[in-house]
């Protein structure tokens, strides 16, 4: 039990008009931030040479055309492979939402020896307090954005894969991917029920190309993309509960006057939220008898008073919620806290 307000302020409280209690719906919570997983990449430089031995840089062919640096009369040539990875986000923490974007590139465009590879992932953490939903837009995809030289050059591997699990267990909720040569992914409209809990999500892009040292001319590079919008909304609660009952006894017994009883109950919701607005019958028997209703305030109490003759002995009395009424929440007394009190 804890002290009870002094009786002019119980009353006071107990006789303030009340709003009516709208249920609102708290928002999910982005826990952890995104991160970046760079790119391992790996850059050889070419050099061309003509029959005079002079030449050209491969590293300055990236941002010009390549077959202007093509000469019928080299007599020989390098290769070069490379990869790019990016990812930018726009993340409303303190609600759940986010729009990311993320590509991974890599390619080549000399035949030889080399490989590249890069990986853009984007994750995070969110924290459901209470049952909820994931909706998701945006779309996966991937793209040879240079097709090549020679049908025969080995095509260069992306993919893209974005997955919702359980932070603890590990459990996947969601999943959805594509691989290069398949049909994008939309994921318009994409609805996940969650149930409380902290889950992962992670997305990532990977692109792979390599060269198989024949010596022929290629343009390969392939790209997977994401570009997904997202929020974590939870369910606005459904039930209430009592928390607590305090209840302070003054006066009553030899020479102390009138016996006042004061008894406070707090409703809160499934979520641990006060309860505004709500109903709440009991009755007081012992010393002090009789049934009393009274309305939550903003801090989720009730407040009960009621006074008789003194007693002929110590106080000996009681107070017992006997009812919860609300008209969006449902009492649910298997999950009161405490159900009867005494001073």
């Amino acid at each position: 039990m804890r002290p009870a307000l002094p009786l002019a302020v119980a009353l006071l409280a107990a006789a303030t008009a009340l709003a009516p209690f709208a249920s609102a719906q708290a928002p999910a919570t982005i826990t952890a931030t995104s991160r970046l997983v760079e790119a391992d990449a790996t850059f050889v430089d070419a050099v061309f040479f003509d029959p005079v031995h002079d030449f050209e840089s491969f590293g300055s062919l990236l941002d010009g055309a390549f077959d202007a640096f093509v000469d019928a009369d080299a007599s020989s040539f390098g290769s070069s492979s490379y990869s790019t990875a990016e990812q930018v986000s726009d993340m409303d923490t303190a609600f759940g939402a986010f729009d990311a974007y993320g590509a991974a590139t890599a390619g080549l465009y000399v035949q030889g020896a080399g490989d590249s590879a890069a990986t853009s992932r984007f994750e995070l953490e969110v924290a459901l307090a209470y049952d909820g939903r994931f909706v998701l837009g945006g779309d996966l995809s991937t793209t040879e954005v240079f097709g090549g030289f020679f049908p025969q050059d080995r095509p260069g591997i992306a993919t893209v894969e974005v997955r919702l699990e359980d932070a603890d267990t590990g459990v996947v909720h969601f999943a959805a991917s594509t691989v290069f040569g398949a049909p994008g992914a939309l994921l318009d409209g994409t609805v996940v029920p969650l149930a409380a809990g902290d889950y992962r999500l992670t997305v990532a892009a990977v692109a792979l190309d390599a060269t198989n040292g024949i010596e022929q001319i290629d343009g390969s590079q392939v790209a997977g993309v994401f570009d997904l919008q997202g929020r974590f909304e939870v369910d606005p609660p459904t039930t209430m509960f009592v928390e607590a009952i305090d209840v302070l006894a003054l006066g009553g017994g030899a020479g102390r006057g009138k016996l006042t009883g004061i008894a406070t109950v707090r409703v809160v919701n499934e979520a641990g939220e006060p309860v505004v607005g709500a109903t709440v019958a009991g009755r007081f028997f012992g010393d002090l008898a009789g049934a009393a209703r009274a309305v939550t305030d903003a801090n989720g109490v009730a407040t009960f008073v009621r006074t008789t003759r003194p007693p002929v002995g110590p106080p000996r009395f009681a107070f017992e919620v006997t009812g919860v009424a609300h008209g969006a929440l449902a009492w649910d007394p298997t999950a009161d806290l405490e159900s009867v009190d005494t001073p």
